[in-house]
């Protein structure tokens, strides 16, 4: 559970960081990670349920790049075990007269 004054320095933190980006800076925290604003252009779509095509309009979001401490690399699984071919069903039995 965070303190008050946890949340209100995080509040801060987020308050700045998006006061920045949106006035076209990167956020750069040492040992943390980047934040980045970036612009995505207006795109053609579709509607997945109806198929009927639309516009999708241009839109700027937040990117988040973490530094290299940051990075955990996770260890390598094991190769799965092969998967069996599945049994052939028995075939069906006549119907009885």
């Amino acid at each position: 559970m965070l303190t008050q004054n946890e949340r209100e320095t995080i509040k801060q933190a987020t308050t700045l960081i998006v006061r920045e980006t949106q006035a076209g800076e990167d956020v750069i925290l040492r040992g943390f990670g980047t934040f980045k604003r970036i612009e995505r252009e207006a795109k053609a779509g579709r509607n997945p349920k109806t198929g009927d095509a639309l516009q999708i309009p241009a839109r700027s979001t937040l990117h988040f790049k973490p530094s290299a401490q940051q990075v955990v690399v996770a260890p390598q699984a094991p190769p799965a075990p092969p998967v069996k071919a599945a049994a052939k069903a028995a075939p069906a039995k006549a119907p009885k007269k």
